[in-house]
């Protein structure tokens, strides 16, 4: 149904080759993340629920650890991607997977005779897998934006990208901030590796340098999705422009979209209490923790208005 959550585990990488651990993962879910009828299960929501099952440094979550999250979260449906090679060729295949049973209800495949057709190819498989879903055609096309477009072209900054995204989640902001810098290091034009940078830097390390790179990457956000470039819009309003009621717009535009988004909620609860605005506030804050019944910030925020 509209608004279901599934949850996406890492690709299964059969080739020899590295960079496709984790780099395929974080370009898959960013292209289906663009859907305005299905949630996806955030990253950090799967690490935190790794640490409740008392699962630590657990790098990768395959089918096995994917459908157990699922069933804990009450997510039905699950997705196991994976990518093998045969001759020259790539081999890209998704399952979808009932999380109860364990069965296979749907798969898909897609070859890409190259490497710099995989980005391209998980596009068409992530609107397939949305069409199976219930993801209408027409919703589809006139919401996504090609995954080349909004990400880097470079496998390996992405590779770095999404382990540095993995290391914030877990508050390794030191090995976040490396991992930043070098994807950076080897695409200067990665407009996300550069706003997660900034805001990092704002956040733990060094404000002033935070704010210039936000600003850089600000003059780039149309390339990227709806949800990226919303959420980079308000944090730039608040932390740059000192804007608050800009950053409630941005924020409130972004949940007009996604409805589901609980840090979208959370933050827009921040901005309200941070104004003033404490009604508004608790009622972000209780529509959080409704979605997400652990989301530990949103308790501290109503704990504080209360």
């Amino acid at each position: 149904a509209k608004r279901d959550w599934i949850l996406i585990t890492d690709f299964e990488n059969l080739t020899e080759n590295p960079v496709f651990d984790k780099s395929l993962y974080t370009a898959f879910t960013l292209t289906a993340n663009q859907s305005r009828h299905i949630n996806i299960l955030p990253r950090s929501r799967m690490l935190e629920t790794l640490a409740r099952m008392k699962i630590k440094d657990q790098g990768y979550i395959d089918d096995k650890t994917g459908r157990e999250i699922a069933i804990r979260e009450g997510i039905n449906l699950y997705i196991v991607p994976s990518i093998s090679e045969v001759g020259n060729k790539y081999i890209i295949a998704a399952k979808i997977m009932e999380s109860k049973s364990g069965d296979l209800l749907r798969s898909e495949v897609i070859y890409a005779e190259t490497q710099d057709e995989i980005l391209g190819k998980l596009d068409q498989l992530s609107k397939r897998i949305r069409r199976h879903l219930g993801e209408s055609r027409y919703n589809i096309a006139i919401q996504d934006k090609p995954l080349k477009k909004v990400t880097t072209s470079s496998l390996e900054a992405l590779k770095l990208f999404s382990l540095a995204i993995d290391h914030h989640a877990m508050q390794d902001f030191e090995g976040a901030k490396d991992y930043y810098e070098n994807a950076l290091k080897i695409d200067t034009g990665f407009t996300s590796a550069r706003a997660s940078l900034g805001n990092l830097l704002i956040e733990h390390f060094d404000p002033a340098k935070g704010r210039e790179l936000l600003s850089q990457a600000v003059k780039s956000v149309d390339n990227l999705t709806e949800r990226e470039r919303l959420g980079i819009l308000a944090f730039h309003a608040l932390n740059v422009e000192h804007d608050i009621p800009k950053g409630i717009q941005y924020t409130r535009m972004r949940i007009e979209l996604y409805p589901d988004d609980a840090a979208a909620r959370n933050n827009l609860g921040y901005l309200y209490q941070n104004s003033g605005q404490f009604e508004e506030a608790l009622k972000e804050y209780k529509a959080t923790v409704k979605i997400f019944p652990k989301m530990l910030l949103s308790y501290g925020g109503i704990e504080r208005i209360y």
